[in-house]
């Protein structure tokens, strides 16, 4: 649940997209993706061992039954299928699509010229698994969302941290 300010509500359902000119690599993974799933992904990256394929909504459940063969065939990398959302928190959600995530929270930090996600989870497994192995996947998506994601009208950098919730 977001905290009720108008100025969150509003940043929230921003729109966003992801900027970014396609590598030779990213090409010949997309047209991997493609002869394997009959789908093309609307975007690709390539960041730190981890590949993001974004995926329309409307496919993504018949993608999902691909995962264990792509993963195995690209074991090299870490392989991530992410909706492609157009809303600013979905998006940011859609990185995180095995937890529990109890609450959430954003803000606009001024003094740091960021807008903050926070998001609750109820136990150290959610967070480690939202976090990675050495904060490697939290730092990769932080890293994506700062680089390649453009919301509408803001110019402020977006980043996410993952806290326990104290009950």
């Amino acid at each position: 649940m977001l905290n009720n300010t108008i100025t969150e509500n509003i940043l929230a359902s921003k729109n966003v997209k992801i900027a970014k000119r396609f590598s030779n690599d990213e090409l010949k993974y997309m047209n991997y993706f493609y002869k394997k799933t009959q789908e093309f992904p609307e975007n690709i990256i390539i960041y730190n061992r981890f590949i993001f394929f974004f995926i329309k909504d409307q496919v993504y459940f018949s993608i999902l039954k691909y995962i264990p063969e792509l993963r195995k065939e690209l074991s090299a990398f870490k392989l991530l299928i992410i909706r492609d959302e157009t809303n600013l928190l979905k998006l940011c959600l859609s990185f995180f699509p095995d937890i529990y995530i109890h609450d959430i929270k954003l803000k606009i930090e001024r003094r740091r010229n960021r807008i903050l996600i926070s998001l609750y989870t109820l136990d150290y497994n959610d967070r480690g698994i939202a976090i990675g192995k050495r904060g490697n996947y939290i730092k990769t998506v932080n890293d994506v969302l700062k680089n390649y994601v453009e919301v509408q009208e803001v110019s402020l950098p977006i980043e996410i941290e993952v806290i326990i919730v104290n009950i």
